[in-house]
């Protein structure tokens, strides 16, 4: 699994980066980590320990860098406001490691969720 966040301020996004193929879509079209994988645990266990959603923990940890933003969809009111109450959120140098090696960097494999 991999998280779109993984590339250098100045430097190009790797090729393959799902938010260059898809910037639109930083929770992965649909592909959000199932809450039994890996990765899907670390942001859900993250998420319950703040009281806030898998959704938001991923959002924060993707913007978490400036200048990175992310544009999320949000077809309701409340939606946008959880997608907003990320950017309140500050990962800890703990959190952004456990995220880290849930998503490993290195080559994507096909069919792997990308959020």
């Amino acid at each position: 699994m991999i998280l779109d966040q993984k590339y250098i301020v100045g430097r190009r996004p790797p090729a393959g980066c799902r938010s260059c193929q898809n910037p639109y879509s930083p929770f992965g079209s649909g592909s959000f980590p199932a809450r039994q994988s890996r990765g899907g645990r670390a942001l859900a266990e993250i998420a319950a320990a703040r009281g806030v959603s898998p959704h938001q923990v991923a959002l924060a940890f993707l913007v978490r860098q400036a200048p990175l933003f992310a544009i999320p969809k949000a077809a309701r009111r409340e939606h946008a406001e959880a997608n907003a109450a990320a950017a309140a959120i500050d990962l800890d140098a703990g959190e952004v490691r456990r995220i880290d090696e849930a998503f490993p960097r290195g080559r994507r494999q096909s069919g792997v969720p990308t959020i």
